[in-house]
């Protein structure tokens, strides 16, 4: 059996596609669990196409029924009317799992796929590790990207490469941020790219931390996080601006707990610098000792300005006036009114 042409990282794909020949284009599989990876393949065929060829074929195949014999029939027949074709096969272990476990179809199989008809890019998608049956169907020119996920260390040097190639320079923060909430794999983090230079204006090649975190993570209504710093930087603007987003469907149940959550950590702080523990140990006890250098620095330029702002008797007050919501809000008052008291008792606190 020839073995495949290995593709050893996402560059090496990327340089692949761009480069294949598009009158007699190799089949390519791309396996593992990053099916993303296979999206943004799909995506960078379909425009290489599309560039030369306006008019193309995209039968798309995902283990529908009689699938496996409607993708038999598909590679072997010469299109007519078309004068491209890209055959996308997702899950394409399960498509041909009774092709391949029949000799007769499997052979079937196999000669088509080594006479397979000019201007014809078949793409697929295999979810974990492909077999050698299987892949001894291909014998003639496949050619194979096995995805992985990144190891901690790559991901921002990933990050970077990413944003270079899209013309983005984003900071360590942003990176950071992508890195801590988008799954550790390369095609999730490069759609994630993607989609802060699609939704940027045009010439535009910088994001800000917020403009990521509504475009990566948008959420309905007010944004918590937003509440919360402009309650701890004391800016009434900002705050009163994201409660007006909120949505009347829902109560301060978020809100409170988020409330006491930056609370408890600026106590914590506070003790730890009080006693002049070192930036490590502030990090360790607030529960930051895991992010990114670069987050940290921001952790700690923010913990000690807050720390300047909220001694202890104020910490003490707001600690009073969240007990005091928790047990209003439990005792059934409703939307309207939580909405008053939470504005009263915490605005005296904070403003």
């Amino acid at each position: 059996m020839t073995s495949p042409k290995e593709i050893k990282d996402s560059q090496g794909l990327t340089s692949y596609i761009h480069q294949a020949d598009l009158e007699h284009p190799e089949p390519l599989l791309i396996s593992g669990d990053d099916v993303e990876t296979f999206d943004v393949a799909v995506a960078q065929i379909k425009t290489r196409i599309l560039a030369r060829h306006k008019d193309c074929l995209m039968p798309v195949f995902a283990n529908e029924p009689d699938d496996d014999v409607r993708f038999v029939t598909e590679i072997e027949n010469v299109p007519l009317f078309a004068p491209y074709r890209l055959i996308i096969v997702r899950d394409v272990q399960a498509v041909l799992s009774k092709t391949i476990k029949n000799s007769e179809t499997r052979e079937m199989l196999r000669h088509a796929a080594a006479n397979l008809p000019d201007r014809t890019w078949i793409v697929m998608q295999y979810a974990g590790k492909p077999g050698a049956e299987f892949l001894s169907v291909w014998a003639e020119g496949l050619v194979h990207f096995a995805t992985r996920d990144l190891f901690p260390e790559q991901i921002i040097e990933f990050l970077r490469t990413s944003s270079r190639k899209a013309g983005l320079h984003l900071s360590d923060e942003v990176l950071a941020e992508i890195r801590d909430r988008i799954i550790p794999r390369a095609g999730a983090l490069e759609a994630a790219i993607q989609r802060i230079k699609a939704n940027l204006p045009p010439g535009e090649k910088q994001a800000s931390l917020e403009f990521v975190e509504e475009v990566l993570f948008p959420s309905p209504g007010w944004n918590i996080s937003v509440l919360v710093d402009a309650l701890f930087h004391r800016d009434p603007n900002r705050f009163f601006a994201e409660i007006a987003k909120r949505d009347p469907m829902e109560d301060f149940a978020r809100p409170l707990k988020a409330i006491l959550n930056r609370t408890d950590e600026l106590r914590r702080a506070r003790v730890a610098l009080d006693q002049g523990l070192s930036d490590r140990d502030v990090m360790v006890l607030t529960g930051h000792a895991t992010k990114h250098p670069f987050v940290q620095k921001k952790i700690i330029q923010r913990l000690r300005y807050e720390c300047e702002n909220f001694p202890h008797d104020r910490l003490l007050a707001i600690y009073r006036s969240l007990d005091g919501l928790f047990l209003a809000f439990r005792s059934g008052t409703n939307r309207d009114e939580q909405q008053i008291l939470f504005l009263e008792r915490l605005t005296v606190n904070f403003f």
